[in-house]
C-alpha cells in the first residue's frame, strides 16, 4: 500500500509539474509575441525582432523553468541554460526560416 502511494505522489508530483511547464510556455509565447510586435512598430527589421524577441524569450524560459518548474542545484544552472537555449535555438532557426 506504501508503493502504491508514493506512486500516485509522484504522478502528481510530474502532474503539477507538466501544468506549471505550460503555464511558462505560454507566458513566453506572449512575452516573444510582446517584443516582437512592439519592435515592429517602431519599425524595426521583422529579422532583428524576431532575433529580441527570441532571447528575451530564452531568458524568460530559463529564469522560470529554474525558479517554478524544475528543482535545480545551483551548480547545475549552467548546463540548465545551455538546454534551454539548444531547446529553443531549433525553435528559433526552424521559425526564421519558415
Amino acid at each position: 500500500m506504501n508503493n502504491f502511494k508514493n506512486q500516485v505522489l509522484q504522478y502528481e508530483k510530474i502532474v503539477v509539474q507538466f501544468i506549471k511547464f505550460g503555464i511558462v510556455g505560454l507566458s513566453n509565447t506572449l512575452i516573444y509575441l510582446l517584443v516582437y510586435y512592439v519592435l515592429l512598430n517602431m519599425k524595426v527589421p521583422y529579422i532583428i525582432a524576431n532575433g529580441a524577441g527570441f532571447i528575451i524569450s530564452v531568458i524568460n524560459a530559463y529564469y522560470w523553468n529554474v525558479k517554478f518548474v524544475f528543482e535545480h542545484h545551483s551548480d547545475e544552472k549552467l548546463m540548465a541554460f545551455v538546454k534551454v537555449s539548444f531547446a529553443y535555438g531549433g525553435t528559433f532557426i526552424l521559425s526564421t526560416l519558415l
